[in-house]
């Protein structure tokens, strides 16, 4: 079997209702985020007093109110809320399992209050909106940034042909991280840039390729995989890379025309 190598935080508790909208830096986060336990705490100057009396009601019914970030109109993780302390000036907040969301933005959301979706330009950086479907709170998920990710793959299985193991967490880390990156999930390859949600609309929103830019099947056997060692592609581009078997270089794949 194929194993992966990352740090769990389980979320077993059921999660609330309502949670916390709040658009935060990506980087921010990744700097607080602990490997176990709570995060380092960040600093907002919007008084959460509403998700103060939230959190405590969570804990009261033992269960578990999730923290929804976005930097701009992209979604990008999500996580549980640990403490939220309010003071004259702001408020101060630390989490803990935070997870990566691909494909989504502000106007996933449904305000609590009003029931209407999150506007995409949305400018304040707090709100309490209702818990989407898109949350897991499954204890076989686990929480991870970007940078802990790390998969073993390789592992060769037998068939009735020879093929390898692929990580779909790899696979849906790499997404997230673009998208985090740059806002859109677009084709890497040079002269490409194919955009599924540009072409498609909704039903392309967070659907990519991922290629591996070391073959797995020239492996000896199992080895790490990190999200360096991937790369976003449609799936045209993807399947010349590999056609006839062999794994051409991206750089050069695309020999005449404009994207």
């Amino acid at each position: 079997m194929t194993s992966l190598i990352i740090v769990r935080h389980h979320v077993a508790a059921q999660l609330t209702s309502s949670a916390i909208y709040v658009n935060v830096s990506s980087d921010r986060l990744r700097s607080c985020a602990r490997e176990s336990g709570p995060s380092m705490p960040i600093s907002e100057g919007k008084r959460w007093t509403t998700g103060a009396k939230l959190l405590a009601e969570a804990k009261d019914q033992s269960r578990q109110l999730p923290l929804i970030f976005a930097q701009y109109a992209p979604l990008t993780f999500w996580a549980i809320a640990v403490s939220i302390e309010v003071s004259t000036t702001g408020t101060r907040y630390s989490f803990a399992s935070l997870r990566p969301l691909s494909g989504r933005r502000r106007s996933d959301l449904t305000v609590q209050s009003s029931g209407a979706p999150l506007p995409d330009d949305f400018i304040r950086s707090y709100a309490i909106v209702r818990t989407p479907d898109f949350l897991s709170p499954s204890d076989d998920d686990s929480a991870t940034t970007p940078e802990e990710l790390v998969g073993l793959e390789g592992e060769a299985l037998t068939r009735m042909v020879l093929h390898r193991q692929r990580e779909t967490a790899l696979r849906d880390a790499k997404v997230a991280d673009v998208i985090r990156r740059t806002g859109r999930l677009l084709c890497e390859v040079p002269r490409c840039s194919f955009d599924f949600l540009a072409i498609y609309g909704e039903p392309g929103r967070g659907y990519a390729q991922v290629h591996h830019l070391h073959p797995l099947a020239k492996g000896s056997g199992p080895r790490e995989t990190r999200l360096s060692d991937l790369a976003v592609v449609c799936a045209n581009c993807h399947a010349i890379i590999h056609r006839g078997g062999g794994c051409r270089d991206m750089q050069t794949l695309i020999v005449c025309g404009d994207a």
